[in-house]
């Protein structure tokens, strides 16, 4: 008699089977792997650099508001907001 696992672990719900078995299922989503992980470097060197620069005008500009990009701040833009 076979035992079935009720339970066949997350990688048979994340990645459809296609009538593949558990190992071929493990390598296919194997192969992503590295390009996720690229993914993840670049966007942690992008979110630390820019968390650098808002570290660097706080400290260095700390006047600065932002007006020469935006323009000035009134009633009139509070009230196009909400």
């Amino acid at each position: 008699m076979e035992f079935i696992n009720p339970t066949p672990g997350i990688l048979l719900t994340l990645v459809p089977s296609y009538g593949l078995n558990q190992n071929q299922i493990d390598m296919e989503f194997l192969k992503y792997i590295p390009g996720l992980l690229m993914v993840l470097i670049v966007l942690g060197f992008i979110v630390f650099k820019w968390v650098e620069g808002i570290d660097y005008m706080s400290k260095n500009h700390p006047d600065y508001t932002g007006n020469d990009l935006f323009g000035e701040w009134d009633e009139n833009d509070k009230n196009q907001i909400g």
